[in-house]
C-alpha cells in the first residue's frame, strides 16, 4: 500500500506540476497522513493488551511512517515545481 501511495504521488505530481494545478500540493501529505493514522490504529489494534515491548514497536513505526510522509511530501512538492518550471521553459 505504501509503496502504491508513493509511486501514485510521484506521477501525480509530476503530471499536475506540468498542469500548473496547485491544489495537488495538499494531496501527497493528506494521502500519506491518513496511512499513517490508518497504520497506526491498525497496529495497536493488532497489539491489543499487551502493552511494555509492543507499544515500542508502535512508536517506533510511527515515528518511521511520519518521516516517510514527510519525506514524501517534500520529494512529490519538488517534484511539482520541477515539472511547473519545465513546462514554463518550454513555453506551453
Amino acid at each position: 500500500m505504501e509503496r502504491l501511495l508513493i509511486y501514485g504521488n510521484i506521477i501525480g505530481s509530476l503530471i499536475y506540476g506540468w498542469q500548473q494545478q496547485a491544489l495537488w500540493l495538499a494531496v501527497p501529505f493528506v494521502s500519506f497522513a491518513a496511512f499513517v493514522i490508518i497504520h497506526d490504529r491498525q497496529l495497536r489494534l493488532r497489539i491489543g493488551p499487551r502493552h511494555w515491548p509492543s507499544e515500542g514497536f508502535a512508536r517506533f513505526s510511527m515515528g518511521t511512517n511520519l518521516f516517510v510522509m514527510l519525506w514524501n511530501s517534500f520529494l512529490n512538492t519538488v517534484l511539482f515545481l520541477a515539472a511547473g518550471t519545465a513546462r514554463a521553459l518550454a513555453g506551453l
